[in-house]
């Protein structure tokens, strides 16, 4: 208490100057419209500019989380859409029956490692055997087709993509019937070739190459790319085609695993007609 009543004593005047300075600007502030006005649009001025820059911050660490939420609604999405449906009902003289059966369902996923300058490219998703996911499964993006599951673990999966020395997928035009076979020949991880399209095939550079029902992982019409420039083989009639791969495996994110569920019935009344 004595030190108290010493400080004051010392420092008196500073501290009714002070004082007085509060009271003085408090009065202004609350009798001058002027100056009241512009310290109160200062005050709400910075506010804001405080505001703007903690939702900012707020916004970027919730992305994430809102990206994840996204890709789920559309793989929920995906799976409604009426090509992941298989008709129960074949149309009798000019009735349609509207009865349909899932065929594919989509499960969400995130590319946590991938590589896309080897020969033997390859992708790791967060999702595994405890999510549903299984070899052979079709993985695709909003982009277009990515490859398919090679190998699970209970929490992750490894992908072959396209670009992969191995990689073989059915490819058929868009606007024709014609299909042939999707490789990757190393070089260009944008670029992917087709080959066994016939001389009778019409196109030309910049139509649109999609999934068919040949591969029994894919649903049809998934887009995998557009022509980039072809050439006759003499030999054996047939085009090469180089596409311009729709993916750019160089930024990976998102993707979404596929499953056929009809896959395994088709598979064994195949196999009954083989032996």
């Amino acid at each position: 208490m004595r030190k108290l009543i010493l400080f004051l004593v010392r420092y008196n005047t500073a501290i009714l100057f002070l004082l007085l300075q509060v009271t003085a600007l408090s009065i202004i502030f609350n009798t001058q419209i002027y100056q009241s006005s512009a310290f109160y649009s200062l005050n709400a001025e910075w506010s804001g500019r405080v505001m703007s820059v903690y939702k900012n911050i707020d916004n970027y660490l919730n992305l994430a989380e809102i990206n994840e939420s996204l890709a789920r609604e559309n793989a929920n999405l995906r799976s409604a859409n009426k090509d992941a449906y298989f008709s129960l009902v074949a149309k009798k003289d000019t009735i349609i029956d509207s009865l349909f059966t899932q065929q594919y369902s989509y499960i969400e996923a995130r590319v946590i490692n991938s590589s896309f300058t080897k020969h033997n490219n390859y992708i790791t998703i967060n999702k595994g055997s405890r999510h549903g996911i299984k070899p052979d499964m079709a993985v695709t993006s909003a982009s277009g087709v990515i490859g398919v599951v090679k190998k699970v673990s209970p929490h992750f999966a490894s992908v072959l993509p396209l670009v992969h020395s191995r990689s073989l997928l059915s490819a058929s035009f868009k606007n024709n019937k014609h299909f042939g076979s999707l490789s990757w020949d190393g070089k260009n991880h944008r670029t992917a070739q087709l080959s066994d399209i016939p001389r009778e095939a019409e196109f030309v550079v910049g139509d649109t190459l999609v999934t068919d029902s040949r591969s029994l992982a894919f649903p049809s019409n998934l887009f995998l790319g557009t022509v980039k420039d072809f050439t006759l083989n003499q030999e054996d009639q047939t085009y090469s085609i180089n596409l311009n791969l729709g993916v750019d495996f160089s930024f990976l994110d998102f993707v979404y695993v596929i499953d056929n569920v009809l896959k395994i019935e088709q598979q064994n009344l195949e196999q009954e007609i083989a032996e």
